[in-house]
């Protein structure tokens, strides 16, 4: 529905036409800014995830592999095909170069063994 279609019912809504409820406009280009596109972007993104999650630095923080996988940006799809699943070992790498990446930086702290035992399959 284009922004101005949306915008006229929004406007109905507002004067208590309730019929087409409150639509909202979304194209291509809100979509693919959803999605940071470079590594600060999603490192920032992922540590105030984290944030959010704890009370207390320092705090011990699990995911499952599909929070984890949300979490961190990863594409679970191939890139020519949004019907193709990624291999899994791809995406596991993925996320230990995330993992290390920030324990480097001194963003988080972890453990190796930890870390994988958190991980849910």
């Amino acid at each position: 529905m284009s922004k101005e279609k949306c915008d006229s019912y929004n406007k109905e809504f507002e004067d208590g036409n309730y019929t087409y409820g409150r639509p909202v406009h979304i194209d291509n280009d809100i979509i693919e800014n959803w999605y940071p596109k470079t590594l600060s972007t999603r490192i920032d993104s992922i540590i105030l995830y984290i944030n959010n999650l704890t009370k207390h630095i320092g705090q011990y923080v699990k995911f499952s592999l599909n929070l984890i996988q949300s979490v961190f940006f990863i594409d679970r799809y191939e890139e020519k095909s949004n019907s193709t699943f990624r291999n899994g070992e791809e995406c596991e790498e993925e996320i230990e170069f995330i993992l290390e990446y920030l324990e480097k930086n001194e963003l988080i702290s972890k453990k190796m063994d930890r870390v994988k035992k958190t991980i849910v399959k």
